[in-house]
């Protein structure tokens, strides 16, 4: 596709949210009020960015414009920027179940920061604990009572691939306004586990395969929000990941409404559709929809 075909397509699917997410950013953040059209406009070229600069992040908005609809709504529900440069919140194509789709992500420090932004909870922080460091945990009388003393002298085959074979457990500390800290009951290593694995995510390049240790750090960060003052941002923020991440699958408003809604889009898509037949067969999904093959299986069969 002609780069300059390409911008006009991002900009074009973008622009379909354009006043839901300044009617959105409006209501909840009185204080950006004002400042909506021109926040708006600062969202907007982030994700028309990261949809040039990512071809397989366009063609899932290509094929699901719905969920690139979505996650740019949740931006404004959230509070998040896609700004890259401060790595707080994504855009990123998910194949989930053979289905394409543009969702919204945040690192462990996005979401924190979130959790953070109401003013309740002044700091949070995830700790993980790996099998080589001292750890121990016990109750007096009724509250938690941790030490741990982290180790930085990582065992020589300590990588990626070798993550779940040290990790033990982990927690996380929070204060909140008032100065009064909170330290989480820890997550044991299965529990983490437990959220991989419930994930919907397939494939081998999936957040949790490439880095495993920031997203075990973000379930710990979600799992004490529990725990913590609860608001609408931050709640919006874990539905939407809970959305594509397997958690759980209630719905945000906004997702709920494009579900039940029969309009079509009111724009063309231009260029010519791409073919993702060996992304989906290098990711081992069974069947799926190629844009420029229609339906096909995993192995490249048409259905």
């Amino acid at each position: 596709m002609e780069p300059k075909k390409e911008l006009m397509t991002a900009r074009q699917m973008v622009e379909t949210v354009q006043n839901q997410f300044i009617e959105a950013l409006s209501s909840n953040y009185q204080n950006l009020s004002g400042k909506a059209e021109q926040r708006w406009k600062q969202e907007a070229d982030f994700a028309v960015q990261a949809l040039t600069q990512n071809e397989y992040l366009l063609n899932a908005a290509r094929i699901n414009p719905a969920s690139l609809k979505t996650a740019i709504y949740n931006i404004a529900l959230t509070g998040a920027t896609l700004n890259p440069v401060l790595g707080k919140a994504y855009l990123v194509p998910r194949n989930i179940k053979g289905k394409m789709l543009v969702c919204l992500d945040f690192s462990y420090k996005g979401l924190a920061g979130i959790v953070m932004d109401s003013g309740a909870v002044k700091h949070i922080q995830p700790h993980l604990v790996y099998t080589f460091e001292d750890f121990s945990y016990s109750l007096i009388n009724g509250e938690p009572k941790i030490n741990h003393t982290p180790s930085f002298d990582f065992p020589e085959d300590f990588k990626t691939d070798t993550f779940w074979k040290y990790l033990k457990c982990g927690y996380t500390v929070s204060t909140l306004s008032d100065g009064t800290k909170i330290v989480s009951p820890p997550m044991a290593k299965w529990q983490i586990e437990k959220a991989m694995k419930t994930s919907k995510t397939t494939g081998e390049s999936t957040p949790w395969r490439t880095h495993p240790d920031e997203q075990s750090k973000k379930t710990l960060v979600k799992h004490t929000y529990k725990l913590l003052p609860q608001t609408p941002q931050a709640s919006y923020a874990v539905q939407a990941l809970n959305e594509h991440e397997g958690i759980d699958t209630s719905p945000t408003p906004f997702t709920d409404k494009l579900r039940s809604s029969e309009q079509k889009d009111d724009y063309t898509l231009q260029g010519d559709p791409i073919c993702v037949c060996d992304d989906m067969v290098e990711q081992g999904v069974e069947e799926y929809d190629c844009p420029a093959h229609g339906r096909r299986s995993k192995k490249g069969d048409k259905k």
